[in-house]
């Protein structure tokens, strides 16, 4: 009986690893992909929107990915839901950022738009997550919204601040860690039940 509660532990610890993994470099992915496109088709608000589809839908189907490493019941229609999610989300990711940054000083635009971004992503990833069936509490769907936000908050400053290569890789891995971590949060039922 002890081997057998080792073993499940084990595959689950690995599989837990292997997620988190996934998410950092999805997510890095995700962001270097975005940039690079949103430079490559033209420093304007079309050709940073542009950039960003692809880079939201890489981020959403690699949390898709992600998930199917936990052994969640994941759908392809939510699969689908996340990526387009994703890609809508920061399609306009650039412009609120600007519009912040023509609002206030730039410091604070990043820290803001990133967590107005990571706000909307987090609300997108629970609702996939609820389509099959409602495996999310109101309180859990909260919380993790609020983690990945500020998630992204935390990434976007540390990126926006530096504005180098290596601070832009630290910035989307913080993503990709929160956003994994708060997942990993909320899959954890037993030890994190609310009462409504």
């Amino acid at each position: 009986m002890g081997s057998q509660q080792q073993t499940n532990t084990t595959e689950l610890t690995s599989n837990r690893e292997k997620f988190m993994g996934w998410m950092v470099i999805g997510w890095v992915m995700a962001g270097a992909i975005g940039i690079v496109l949103s430079w490559a088709f033209g420093d304007s608000l079309i050709g940073d929107a542009m950039g960003w589809v692809i880079g939201g839908a890489i981020g959403g189907l690699m949390t898709g990915y992600a998930l199917t490493l936990l052994k969640t019941p994941i759908q392809s229609k939510q699969v689908t839901v996340l990526a387009l999610g994703w890609a809508i989300n920061l399609a306009f990711f650039e412009a609120i950022v600007g519009a912040i940054g023509e609002t206030l000083n730039i410091a604070l635009s990043w820290t803001l738009g990133w967590a107005i971004a990571g706000t909307i992503g987090g609300w997108v990833t629970g609702y996939a997550l609820t389509l099959k069936q409602p495996q999310l509490q109101k309180k859990q769907l909260a919380l993790m919204t609020l983690g990945i936000a500020m998630g992204w908050a935390i990434g976007g400053t540390i990126a926006g601040t530096m504005g180098d290569a290596l601070s832009w890789t630290i910035g989307w891995a913080i993503v990709g860690a929160t956003h994994g971590s708060m997942l990993l949060w909320c899959f954890n039922q037993p030890k994190f039940n609310f009462r409504a």
